[in-house]
């Protein structure tokens, strides 16, 4: 209607309720609350949402106990009502919306239209529903009150009127319902025992065994929630079980009778309960006897598994299959479950394919259907596919022998190891070999692959067909955004030139050596990203270095971060490995070198190739760099209102302030450009410097605070092997090493043991070791201490027995060193030593020399040694290039008074090598130098001859001697020149010539020069360590009579 303002839906919605409620009260007072259908209905399975239209939309009903009581509606006479009966029937589904009584104010004035009363003539709406034996007071939830604040008035309390300013009704939030037993955790079937009428116990209650005469006696009362019984339990009864046992699932539970009941130890019951795959659910419930509360374990069993069997399996053993199905809840008496059958046939299939049988098939003949008991499974394995050859096609620069390093599949060796075909893996060989042809700088290559199978589908042969493409040149290298180094010496000792063909790992050195640079002037966040830029013409690109520069930055405090289960390594053992040290230039290169040292330690993770994370877990060892902030008190400023006479109360703090991490816009260069108002911009030039073409403002320091986080891993380990060669014959090792010793940590109690704690943490280092043989016996035990006292010096201490069977006398050995030390440089060592020893000779050789008799039975001997080495070797193991020298004075003092003098050089040049830098061709020349005078006793001279030394001639085989006895001597000269050549592309086999040449005699001569040619085998195993198997063939070309000649030397070993 036009010009008529209708009331708004607030209003017109408690209109509709003040003629609800009226009428409700009306026919309440005539009919009685039974004919409203609301009691007696039966009790609804889950709280249903209510249909209450002056209730929010999806809010569930409130409890019978939280709605207020209408004691003015309670007919007379009228029994108790059933608790939650009002609440079903108001729920059902046929059933009309069950309001409460209004309180109207005496000043408000409300219409209230005529309401006949119920009677014959006049039938209600609502059909009266079923009438229990006894009904409570109706409780409704009060206008203008949210229900959740209510609380329920006592009977004959007059209730408050309580309204809103404007009238108004506010939606209730969902209340919680307080429930005879817990939602199960798992209801396929969607089933739900039977509460039962209030009052009964239930039939499986009282059949119950678990209960005993408890389950007799018990009657189901009005049981508290499970979350909120605080009693102990006087029982535990199991529901519906028939095949399972109540003792196999009383072993399950951890809940108890006699204790305090406990929601969350239920609740983990249910969880084991139903894990077992025995039962489709699990609920819970407490219920009330006469002793107090039993808390009742409602199941419903699953049909069990009477049989399961295999068949057509030959290559995997039924024994394993069923160790597979048990460890997916398969088995004869468990759960049978079709989804679980049908899935394990995926899992049998994954097995196969793991072994090779690419091709198996896997059936489930029986355990498909809900009708059935037995499982069982028709295998077809088929034949087993291996990888027969792998070739290449088009692949004009490389061989493919040296592709085939690139691949992780391999082919079958001697038709029975290795070879199995991964088809998964083929994808990931095409973009290695991808890779490796784009870091020697192939940018347009192409490789595909093709797979070519055998007619018995047991062979694959695996073709990748390469297009190569033009190798790119580097036309021109550009530096862009250096200002602090000139052009000219960031191009200094680089390897990429112009004209020259790209190599990625060329490119990267010469980056580190750029990083490198900067590093040294403290501006360790200067990143260096190289680029490249394509030119028109084909088969050229620029490398061009964009260069950030950033400021210089100085050393501030340093963290030490320690991972581990237990840690136990102090900071001392961290810290004594940095190079650098708080308050000096931070340098990339010392934080590498750090970083570099921790990994060498061997007491971190990481320590060792292929060790990243150890048995302990972890990564290896990381050096971060985060700016420092400023140190002092902050002070969090808070603005406050203050418009009103409230008390201040702070709104919106401000934020702390923070320090900066990037360098204030500092004043650089200025070229004369004109002004732009944009360029004022951090790392940019600014419009404040002044005029000049060379001017460069410094930029403030920067502070740098270091995290050194390292993980603990097993720095503790024990190597056994066997060895042999043709000096020393057959030796048996065992060796125990610790890595991180602490002398002085001795266990305080035995949980230090257990967790590892006690004598370790210092990263000192302890070693135990025994080695019997044949020929020679050696025992030892040292301790080394790598930062004594916190410094860069080295102490150590050992004591040792040696025995050895010599061609002319048998010698033993037994005393003890201390040795200090100290590493100068990353390339210059010192080191001191004191030795004592006893000297047993015996067993000598007729005739007896004089050299050799004066010295039979005990000697006791010391020295002092001083050494000095400068190794530049890339390797310790097979190195390609770099330089050792090591100068030797030893000085005898007590009963044996002389000097000795020793000089060991070695050079490495590298010949060639691929693009890829492996097969590198090695020269390798080799001096040894020595003197000493004639009170040296024989056993301390010099002795030449086998593979370590001189090959063509035995142990001990080059030396002066009397009547045919090694007495040695006084003067020592050795050469060898050797050339090492690589067969594999792997490296795994390689060849090397060489030719040893010298002399040893008894005095300063070369009178008695000798000289050998030969050739020899160098096998690389990696399971057997990381020296090779080296066996040599040797022909002296200029030889003395009295030596002692050997065709072949060898040395071989295994450890683990």
């Amino acid at each position: 209607m036009t010009g008529v303002r209708l009331p708004s839906r607030v209003v017109r919605r408690d209109i509709m309720r003040c003629l609800i409620v009226a009428i409700a009260a009306a026919m309440a007072a005539t009919a009685g609350w039974g004919h409203f259908g609301i009691l007696g209905a039966a009790k609804s399975k889950s709280p249903p949402k209510t249909e209450d239209p002056f209730l929010a939309e999806d809010t569930e009903a409130p409890a019978a106990d939280e709605i207020p009581a209408i004691p003015d509606l309670e007919p007379a006479g009228r029994p108790a009502a059933t608790p939650g009966a009002g609440r079903a029937a108001r729920n059902s589904p046929t059933a009309k919306p069950a309001v409460g009584a209004l309180e109207v104010p005496d000043d408000f004035d409300l219409k209230m239209p005529d309401v006949p009363a119920a009677g014959p003539g006049n039938k209600p709406d609502l059909e009266p529903g079923p009438m229990p034996e006894s009904t409570p007071p109706m409780k409704a939830p009060r206008v203008g009150r949210d229900i959740r604040k209510t609380a329920a008035p006592r009977l004959g309390a007059e209730p408050e009127p309580d309204f809103d300013s404007d009238f108004t009704t506010k939606p209730p939030a969902k209340p919680k319902l307080p429930t005879l037993k817990n939602t199960p955790l798992e209801n396929k079937a969607g089933w739900r025992p039977s509460d039962g009428e209030p009052g009964d116990v239930p039939g499986d209650l009282k059949k119950s065994t678990a209960g005993g005469p408890l389950a007799e006696q018990a009657r189901l009362e009005r049981a508290p929630e499970l979350d909120t019984l605080n009693e102990p339990l006087v029982g535990i009864v199991i529901e519906g079980n028939k095949a399972i046992k109540n003792d196999d699932i009383m072993k399950l539970i951890k809940t108890r009778p006699g204790r305090v009941f406990d929601p969350k130890v239920a609740k983990e019951d249910v969880r084991t309960l139903v894990s077992k795959q025995w039962f489709f659910d699990v609920e819970t419930r407490i219920s009330r006897s006469k002793q107090g509360p039993v808390l009742v374990f409602r199941v419903r069993e699953r049909p069990l598994v009477t049989k399961l069997t295999f068949t057509g399996n030959k290559k995997i053993k039924e024994k394993e299959l069923k160790e597979l199905a048990d460890q997916n809840q398969l088995k004869v008496g468990g759960g049978y479950d079709m989804g679980t059958n049908k899935s394990f046939v995926h899992r049998i299939l994954g097995v196969y394919q793991e072994k090779g049988y690419r091709h198996a098939t896997v059936e489930l003949v029986k355990g498909g259907s809900p009708e059935e008991r037995e499982v069982e499974y028709k295998i077809v394995e088929g034949p087993k596919v291996v990888v027969s050859k792998i070739s290449f096609a088009g692949n004009k620069y490389f061989s493919s022998p040296v592709l085939k390093t690139q691949v992780k599949t391999k082919t079958q060796i001697l038709w029975l190891f290795g070879g199995k075909f991964e088809p998964a893996s083929i994808p990931e060989d095409v973009n290695a070999l991808r890779q490796y042809y784009l870091e020697l700088g192939f940018f347009d290559v192409q490789i595909k692959h093709r797979e070519i199978v055998s007619e018995d589908k047991a062979r694959v042969h695996i073709e990748y067909v390469i297009e190569e493409g033009d190798r790119y040149k580097v036309r021109n290298v550009e530096f862009v955004g250096n200002r602090v180094i000139p052009e000219a010496k960031l191009r200094e000792n680089m390897k990429v030139k112009s004209n020259q063909l790209y190599t990625h790992r060329f490119v990267m050195a010469d980056r580190e050596k750029i990083v490198a640079q900067y590093g040294e002037l403290g501006r360790i966040f200067a990143t260096i990203e190289p680029r490249h830029r394509s030119y028109e013409e084909p088969g050229y690109i620029d490398l061009v270095y964009d260069i950030k520069e950033d400021r210089p930055y100085k050393i501030g405090r340093i963290h030490v971060r320690i991972n581990g289960d237990h840690p136990h390594t102090k900071e001392t053992a961290v810290l004594t490995k940095l190079t650098f040290k708080p308050g000096e230039l931070a340098s990339m290169a010392k934080i590498e070198k750090s970083k570099q040292r921790l990994k060498n330690a061997q007491i971190f993770a990481g320590s060792r190739p292929g060790a990243a994370a150890g048995p302990m877990g972890g990564a290896p060892p990381e050096i971060t760099l985060k700016p420092a902030e400023p140190r002092g008190p902050r002070h969090e400023l808070n603005l406050a209102r203050g418009q009103s006479d409230a008390p201040e109360e702070p709104r919106r703090p401000v934020r702390k302030a923070k320090a900066t991490t990037e360098p204030d816009p500092a004043p650089t260069l200025f070229r004369g450009q004109a002004p732009t108002f944009y360029d004022g911009l951090p790392f940019s030039d600014s419009q404040d410097s002044p005029p000049g073409d060379d001017y460069v403002q410094q930029e403030p320091w920067g502070i740098v605070e270091p995290v050194v986080t390292v993980s603990e891993t097993q720095t503790g380990r024990i190597n056994l092997g066997v060895s042999v060669n043709s000096n020393a014959g057959l030796l048996a090792s065992a060796v125990l090493e610790e890595n991180n010793f602490d002398l002085f940590k001795p266990p305080r109690t035995f949980q230090e043991i257990i967790d590892g704690t006690a004598w370790r943490g210092s990263g000192q280092q302890l070693r135990v070791e025994a080695m019997p043989g044949i020929q020679l016996s050696r025992y030892l035990v040292s301790w080394r201490d790598p930062f004594f006292l916190e410094q860069d010096i080295s102490f150590g201490v050992s004591g040792s027995y040696f025995s050895r069977v010599l061609p002319n006398w048998w010698e033993r050995r037994g005393g003890g060193r201390v040795t200090v030390g100290r590493q100068f440089t990353p390339v210059l060592s010192a080191s001191m030593t004191l030795r004592a020893e006893n000297v047993e000779i015996t067993n000598p050789s007729l005739p007896v020399p004089h050299d050799i008799a004066i010295a039979l039975g005990d000697n006791f001997i010391s020295t002092a040694k001083f050494s000095l080495v400068h190794d530049t070797r890339d390797s310790a193991f097979l190195p390609g290039h770099g330089h050792y020298i090591q100068a030797d004075y030893e000085q005898g003092f007590g009963n044996f008074v002389y000097p000795k003098f020793d000089v060991e050089g070695k050079q490495y040049f590298l010949v060639r090598e691929r693009p890829d830098g492996g097969n590198r061709h090695v020269i390798s020349v080799v001096g040894q130098f020595g003197w000493t005078d004639n009170q040296t006793p024989f056993f301390e001279r010099y002795y030449a001859g086998g593979f370590a030394s001189f090959r063509g001639y035995r142990f001990y085989g080059v030396t002066p001697r009397v009547n045919g006895v090694a007495i040695g001597g006084r003067f020592q000269a050795l050469g060898t020149v050797e050339y090492l050549l690589p067969i594999t592309a792997d490296n795994m086999l390689q060849v090397v010539t060489f030719s040893d040449f010298g002399t040893v005699d008894s005095q300063v001569t070369l009178d008695r020069f000798r000289a050998t040619v030969g050739a020899g085998l160098r096998l690389s195993v990696p399971m057997m360590g990381p020296l090779p198997i080296a066996i040599d063939f040797a022909i002296p070309v200029v030889s003395q009579d009295s030596d002692i000649r050997q065709l072949v030397s060898f040395t071989m070993g295994l450890l683990k």
